[in-house]
């Protein structure tokens, strides 16, 4: 799915680019099916990464008509301290880096890939807004 896709049919402005996987867990701990999900902003224009996962996090529930729910980390970054990879992160700021790649790796980690794939179906998917409209 194409980034302007996603944006206009979520309403959800300023989206350059996402990525999500979908994962099976152990349904007796209640993770069942879910999704992991990133989702990357023009920092010039949105700010405000707590108040952006708010906004994503009801239109899931919406989208869900309330069966699903979403669980931010931006709520918690503050624990990250140092290390945190999360949230506005400036483009030049190389520091920053190893702990957003460390963030990311969530999203493939090995242990909850489903075991049963149906034809067809990709866990994993990128969108990102082509180079000539990132302005």
């Amino acid at each position: 799915m194409s980034v302007d896709w996603v944006a206009g049919w979520c309403g959800i402005r300023n989206l350059i680019g996402y990525t999500y996987s979908v994962e099976q867990g152990d349904r007796n701990d209640g993770s069942g099916y879910h999704i992991h999900a990133a989702y990357y902003f023009n920092g010039n224009q949105v700010c405000r990464d707590v108040w952006k996962a708010i906004e994503i996090s009801e239109l899931w529930e919406g989208v869900t008509r309330g069966q699903g729910y979403a669980h931010s980390c931006n709520h918690d970054k503050e624990g990250y301290g140092d290390e945190c990879g999360i949230g506005l992160i400036q483009r030049e700021d190389q520091s920053r880096r190893p702990h957003t790649h460390f963030a990311m790796k969530y999203l493939v980690k090995d242990d909850q890939h489903l075991r049963l794939k149906p034809a067809g179906a990709r866990c994993l998917r990128k969108g990102a807004l082509n180079r000539a409209r990132r302005g």
